[in-house]
């Protein structure tokens, strides 16, 4: 394209006056229309000859390129009123429209606003042509596009940081991105967000600023960050608007005065979460109400942004922690498709090591049904889960890889999404096969156990103390002829059958053991039998559990019948008590007897008199044998004793 003079007069032929002369044609036939257009017209309008000169203006474009009147720019170019890039490129604009006879459109930033803000126009310029044509000028409209401009631009900050609470990696990444969103809106030199913490404290995550460091962590005090953040308002004040409210008692003056302070505040879910602020030190760029709109609108975008990214960070900390915990857990946790064709859609480390796998992706997609011992388990317990919702510690056998069998407790549930629809099962899978290995062994153990007491005639019992149920084993049952099985009894019924005179001193006795005053329990007492007879019964037992607070847990003992030797001690007492009767009735024959003293006789209880031996014998187990004394001998028999040694006296 030809570079043509600016200068008017210059190099004009006889052919450009001409055209000149149709150009003056041709507008004067619209003059009238024209004139009405650029009176009302709230844009820039304007019409231009050839060499670019302004023939006709409105009073917008006046305004827009700062003169007092249209007429300032008739018979000017562009360029002898605004030198700058913008025009310069505006007026080769102009020269494409006049060689090509397109009309042209364009959008860009045009003169600058009073306080340094862009001004974004929107240009269209049609080419006026004569009878031949031929381009005459341009009939132009430069349409201040501004808002919508700047409402474009906080559509775009708006979703850089909808998208940057997806993409940033932690909240201090969010504030950043935000920082930089809101740069492409206001002068965010110094920026930073305040956010309330737990209890009265304001933390400042995101500082920005030119002369004050990040402040710590402070209580609610009275700044103008608080003041904010107690109203719910936004506030847009000059060092004159700070001044009256310090006066007014309402803040306090916090850090280095700024020539513009504004503040909004962050609402999320209802209440307020923190302050947004932005400031401006210098003269030149201070904040407007523009600004202070605009930070406004944003504030709620923002404040949603944070609540969710500080979501999903405590989220992402959460599973961080489950993810560690499970992979550390010594139980397997596991995922699969429902049914008896499911197949394994998580596990963790635990429960590959379980299964006898290498590594989860290589667990992952094998058939669940494949380590159930017998397989069509699987589809039962599947059944189950889809029809109840979950199962709870339900032991099975199961098999490793290698076909080994194992013992597992399972606990899982079916998980379903918002319409009921059944999505997977979750559960957990714990190797219990030592457990129950110890569990046989003790029971094989106790069954000796059992065998060798009930062999000697005793009946065993076992006593849960915290569910008061007492096993009672078979033997024990026939010993009190309550049936041939082996049962639980309530400690209470079986307390109920003691005698009630031996009652109070069995509990006693009971208590003492299990509270731990006494070592053992034995005693004795009578205990009613399934035919309405008491039994005598020794009870011997050993609490054999207690909880961490010492409280007794289990408590085992036998019960010996002990009613035939109760019997004969019975009988044996019986004859002791009728030999001490006979003894005491012998010792009273040593008392004071009336006895004749002439015969001899002694008088019995009825008066009557009896000879001696007589009386004793009645009253005695004693009895007599006749003979003489030595005296008696030598009295009545003389001679006869003669030569005989007499006894010592």
């Amino acid at each position: 394209m030809k570079e043509r003079s600016l200068k008017e007069g210059k190099g004009e032929s006889d052919e450009s006056l001409l055209n000149e002369k149709e150009f003056f044609l041709l507008f004067k036939r619209e003059s009238r229309l024209l004139k009405a257009f650029f009176t009302f017209s709230p844009d820039a309008l304007f019409v231009i000859d050839r060499k670019g000169r302004f023939r006709e203006a409105s009073m917008a474009l006046a305004r827009l390129l700062k003169v007092k009147s249209p007429e300032d720019l008739k018979g000017k170019t562009l360029l002898e009123v605004v030198d700058n890039e913008t025009t310069r490129h505006f007026f080769g604009l102009e020269e494409s429209a006049m060689e090509s006879g397109q009309t042209v459109k364009f959008e860009e930033k045009w003169i600058g606003h009073p306080l340094g803000r862009p001004v974004w126009g929107l240009a269209t310029m049609v080419p006026l042509k004569g009878k031949n044509g031929r381009v005459q000028g341009l009939f132009g409209i430069l349409k201040n596009i501004t808002v919508e401009k700047r409402s474009q631009q906080v559509q775009q900050a708006i979703f850089r940081i909808a998208q940057a609470t997806h993409t940033s990696h932690s909240l201090r990444d969010l504030y950043r991105e935000i920082h930089k969103a809101l740069s492409e809106l206001l002068d965010t030199v110094n920026f930073f967000i305040a956010y309330k913490e737990e209890g009265e404290c304001f933390s400042f995550p995101y500082y920005v600023d030119q002369y004050d460091l990040p402040p710590e962590p402070r209580r609610m005090g009275r700044g103008l960050t608080e003041y904010v953040f107690r109203t719910g308002v936004p506030l847009l004040a000059d060092d004159a608007e700070v001044k009256r409210l310090v006066a007014a008692g309402e803040v306090e003056d916090i850090g280095t005065p700024s020539v513009s302070w504004l503040g909004v505040p962050l609402r999320a879910e209802g209440k307020s979460i923190g302050v947004l602020v932005v400031q401006s030190y210098s003269a030149d760029k201070p904040l407007i109400e523009e600004d202070k709109e605009i930070l406004n609108f944003v504030s709620g975008k923002i404040a949603l942004a944070i609540n969710t990214r500080a979501a999903w960070t405590a989220l992402e900390v959460s599973e961080e922690r489950y993810r560690t915990l499970t992979e550390n857990l010594p139980v397997g946790i596991f995922r699969s498709s429902p049914g008896q064709e499911g197949v394994f859609l998580m596990a963790n480390p635990a429960m590959v090591r379980i299964l006898g796998y290498e590594s989860e992706r290589e667990m992952l997609g094998k058939p669940v049904a494949d380590h159930y011992f017998r397989s069509l388990d699987r589809g039962v317990y599947s059944n189950e889960l889809i029809a109840g919702g979950e199962i709870k510690s339900r032991e099975i056998l199961m098999a490793r890889k290698d076909g080994r069998p194992i013992w597992a407790s399972i606990s899982a549930r079916a998980v379903k999404d918002s319409r009921g629809s059944l999505l997977y099962f979750d559960g957990t899978l714990e190797d219990i096969t030592r457990r129950k290995e110890a569990e046989e062994r003790f029971r094989e153990s106790e069954e000796r156990w059992l065998f060798a007491l009930e062999g000697s005639g005793d009946g065993v019992w076992d006593w849960d103390v915290p569910s008061g149920k007492v096993f009672c084993s078979t033997q024990w049952r026939r010993m009190f002829y309550l049936g041939e099985e082996g049962c639980l009894i309530a400690e209470v019924e079986l307390s109920g059958r003691i005698h009630p005179e031996d009652f109070a001193r069995v509990q006693e006795e009971k208590r003492s053991h299990l509270a731990g005053e006494a070592p053992l329990y034995s005693t004795e007492y009578r205990l009613l039998d399934g035919q309405g007879n008491f039994r005598w019964v020794l009870a011997r037992g050993k609490v054999m559990a207690r909880d961490g607070e010492g409280r007794p847990l289990r408590m085992v003992g036998t019960h010996t019948d002990i009613t035939s030797r109760k019997l004969v001690e019975e009988e044996r007492s019986l004859l002791i008590l009728q030999l001490k009767q006979a003894l005491g009735n012998v010792k009273a024959l040593s008392g004071l007897l009336p006895i004749c003293a002439s015969c001899k006789k002694i008088r019995d209880d009825r008066g009557y008199w009896q000879q001696v031996e007589v009386y004793i014998r009645d009253h005695s187990e004693a009895d007599f044998s006749h003979s003489l004394c030595p005296e008696c001998m030598e009295k009545l028999y003389p001679g006869i004793t003669k030569g005989r040694q007499s006894p010592p006296r």
